[in-house]
Parts: structure tokens; C-alpha cells; sequence
């Protein structure tokens, strides 16, 4: 617990008997919370189990022929680095805007709220927010978080799908793509002020809007606080490494069905699979991502057979290896949570 206060003043801690009853009063319900991930990832598997069958159940099956163990496990690995650079990202964000839990509750935080990841543009990540209540985060500091980490995601995997574009010499989506990046970074660098002054005109009001309004206004006003070349250089070049490495055991599936693709083109096309997911705003990006993945593979060789095969792969390495991730660090912290009511 070395560093939960970090970037606190000395002279402001709590009573622990007052910060206790502060968390029974702001720690959410564990259980409805956990069997609303398990329900929400159900119903999604369940739909993406059907369009992955209906779509390509033999060209699946022929990919996993081609396939070996050793493969896979290459392929797991580079969603684990993925996580796992995203979760140092995430960890030193919070330690910059105040306190944090410690290292290993961190952690399991982080990865359970990946059980949640199949939700509209995965705003359901959130819920790590309602966890770290209990640890003395406030909501404002961690929504702000959460808020610099999709500004820096999508600024790395657009980069990367830029890269997919200038190799397939497409020159004009070259251009829009660095148009569109080229805006995220410059709208990074303005001031809310307009923000500030709206927050200070709903100041004394009432209603589940107006908090709502004001939790999302001061959230945007502490995601700024991160906004320092520093920090966002950390936060973008981590982006970009981590969305890289998922895309590397993307091309190792590509490489293995169809040797001779180039790596950074294949990268770049998990990238612009991604996107198109994410525009799609379905759940966890199910049928946009892999649709995009599928046609785009098709367009540097790939039969129609291997391009689905290795897509559906890919994203049960990725996306659906996550979930299940994500849902076993709920069940831990909920172990530990109890267990820690009861001491």
C-alpha cells in the first residue's frame, strides 16, 4: 500500500474509521455488477458464436489445421503484452491525478474490467471506476483516465491503419487518416476552457442530468491534466506498441496460412479491422472488425476460406481471450473483497 496516497498532500488523510464508512457507502454491488459482465459477455458469444458459424465453420476448421500449439501460444502471448502495456499506462495515469491502489489490486482491477469489453465502444470498462472508489480514487480521476487512455488508443491504431493505407497506396485515405490523427493531437492541445465554465454555471443545481453532466465535465477537465508532451508521448508511443503486438500474432496467423505478406501491411490491417469495429458501435465490435479483416485480407492474396479463418482465430486470441480474462479477475476480486469485509 506503499503508494496508495500518492499525489496527495501529508496533511489530508481521513480517519481510516471515516474513510471506511465512506467505501461501504460508495463500493457498488460486486455481485449484480459481476453477473451483469457474465450476462452482457454471454449474449455476445452466444451471437458471435452463431455469425462465426454461420459465416465460415469450415474455413475455421481448415485454419486450425494449419495451425500448431506452439503458434498459439506465440499469438496469446502478444495479447498478454497488449494488456499488460496498457496496464502500466493506465497505472502511472492514475498515480499522476492523485491516489491509487497497490500494484497487484491495481492490476486485478484492471484486467476484470476487460469482461466488459463487449460493450458499445467499450464504455463499459468504466465499471474499474466503481472499484476504485473502495481504494480512495475519486470518480472524476479515474473516468479522466479512462478518458486519456481511448484518446491514445485511437491515435495509435489509427497510425497503424495509416500505415495499412500507404502500403496498399491508397494516397487519399493516407491523407484523411493523417488529416483525422492530425486533428486528435491538435484538439489534445486546446484548453477546455468552455468546459470549466460550463461545469461552474451547473454548480448549485440539482438532478440526475446535472451530476451526470458535471461527473463527464470533470473527467474531461482531469483527462487534460494528463495532456503534458511527457505523458502523452508515454501514452501514445504504449499505444502504439501494445495495438502492434496484438497485430504481430494477427500476422503470424496471416504467415502461417499464406507465407511471403508483409508484416507492417498486415499490422495495419488488424488496425483498420479494429476501427471499423469500433465505428460499427456493436458490441465489442463483432461483425464490423471482422468483416473489415476479412476483405482486406482478400485484397493482398488471401482466399476467402483462409481470410476467415485466420479473422475468427484472431479474434478469439484477441477479443474473446480478454473476456475471459477479464471474467476470471472479477471472480478474484470479488473473492477478495469479500474476504476482506469479513476481516
Amino acid at each position: 500500500m506503499n503508494d496508495q496516497n500518492h499525489g496527495q498532500p501529508h496533511d489530508a488523510p481521513a480517519p481510516r474509521q471515516a474513510a471506511a464508512a465512506m467505501n461501504q457507502q460508495t463500493t457498488p454491488p460486486f455481485g449484480r455488477v459481476l453477473r451483469s459482465a457474465i450476462h452482457s459477455s454471454a449474449v455476445i458469444f452466444v451471437a458471435a458464436i452463431v455469425l462465426y458459424g454461420l459465416l465460415a465453420a469450415h474455413s475455421l476448421h481448415g485454419a486450425l489445421a494449419s495451425l500448431n500449439g506452439r503458434l498459439l501460444v506465440w499469438v496469446l502471448g502478444c495479447s498478454v503484452l497488449n494488456y499488460l502495456l496498457r496496464f502500466v499506462r493506465w497505472h502511472v495515469f492514475l498515480g499522476q491525478l492523485g491516489s491509487r491502489p497497490t500494484l497487484g489490486t491495481s492490476l486485478l482491477i484492471y484486467l476484470a474490467g476487460y469482461a466488459f469489453t463487449t460493450t458499445p465502444g467499450k464504455s463499459g470498462e468504466a465499471v474499474r471506476s466503481w472499484w476504485l472508489l473502495s481504494h480512495g480514487v475519486r470518480l472524476e480521476d479515474s473516468l479522466g483516465v479512462l478518458v486519456m487512455e481511448r484518446l491514445c488508443d485511437l491515435a495509435a491504431v489509427l497510425l497503424l491503419a495509416l500505415l495499412c493505407l500507404s502500403l496498399l497506396g491508397a494516397g487519399q485515405g493516407m491523407l484523411l487518416f493523417g488529416a483525422a490523427a492530425g486533428c486528435l493531437l491538435f484538439a489534445l492541445s486546446l484548453q477546455p476552457v468552455w468546459l470549466a465554465a460550463l461545469g461552474k454555471r451547473l454548480e448549485g443545481r440539482r438532478g440526475l442530468v446535472v451530476r451526470l453532466a458535471q461527473t463527464a465535465i470533470g473527467a474531461v477537465l482531469r483527462a487534460w491534466r494528463l495532456v503534458t508532451p511527457s505523458l502523452l508521448g508515454m501514452g501514445l508511443l504504449t499505444g502504439l506498441v501494445a495495438w502492434a503486438a496484438e497485430g504481430w500474432g494477427f500476422y503470424l496467423l496471416v504467415d502461417a496460412v499464406h507465407q511471403g505478406t508483409t508484416p507492417g501491411l498486415v499490422v495495419g490491417i488488424y488496425a483498420a479491422g479494429l476501427l471499423a469495429g469500433a465505428i460499427s458501435m456493436i458490441p465489442g465490435g463483432v461483425g464490423g472488425a471482422e468483416g473489415a479483416m476479412v476483405l482486406l485480407l482478400g485484397a493482398i492474396g488471401l482466399g476467402s476460406g483462409q481470410a476467415m479463418g485466420v479473422t475468427l482465430v484472431s479474434r478469439l486470441a484477441t477479443l474473446w481471450f480478454g473476456v475471459a480474462v477479464g471474467a476470471l479477475c472479477c471472480l478474484a476480486y470479488l473473492f477478495q473483497y469479500r474476504r476482506a469485509q469479513q476481516t
